[in-house]
């Protein structure tokens, strides 16, 4: 259960990015997860974390739009290096995300335990005497949404792609999913 709640908060990172999933092209990650595209992305994302890092070491108080460009353009070419658009990126990105969250749930938790702790939040949500109506309503229906959305995640289709490949997602990204 410990490592569990280091995916959490990436489990409501993906549960959000998922209503921003209908702003990415419809066709963007519709290509089969392969070996080679997952490959792809590992090598990608060693590339990132390398530059992320250079920035660290370089991190100015203030960038100005033409340094801000210049940063974007170089991070274009990283993608572009490994055959991405940014597009196809972030799609890959959350099709991969999105499956090692449901890999990393389902070794930590059983259903019955997931079922068991949104019931526990339904619970102390309806019988806390300082949230109005309306406002305990919409949490109700939000934890309602949030439990359905760990229920599809028995369903990704990409999860048997990305398996193979926790180890180096977790040494990658220390115990946090990509």
């Amino acid at each position: 259960m410990t490592t569990l709640r280091l995916y959490l908060p990436a489990l409501f990172l993906a549960l959000a990015l998922t209503a921003v999933a209908p702003l990415t092209p419809a066709n963007a990650g519709s290509e089969e997860l392969t070996d080679e595209r997952i490959e792809r992305y590992l090598d990608a994302m060693r590339d990132l974390r390398a530059f992320a890092d250079e920035l660290d070491e370089r991190r100015a108080t203030s960038v100005d739009e033409d340094q801000a460009q210049a940063l974007r353009e170089e991070h274009a070419a990283i993608l572009d290096s490994h055959g991405f658009s940014e597009e196809q990126w972030m799609a890959l990105h959350e099709r991969i995300f999105e499956a090692a969250v449901a890999i990393a749930v389902q070794r930590e938790m059983t259903d019955e335990d997931i079922e068991r702790a949104f019931r526990d939040q339904r619970e102390r949500v309806r019988n806390d005497p300082d949230i109005a109506d309306e406002q305990r309503d919409l949490m109700l229906e939000q934890i309602d949404d949030q439990l359905a959305a760990f229920r599809d995640m028995e369903d990704n289709p990409d999860r048997d792609a990305v398996e193979p490949y926790m180890d180096e997602f977790e040494a990658l990204f220390g115990n946090a999913t990509p």
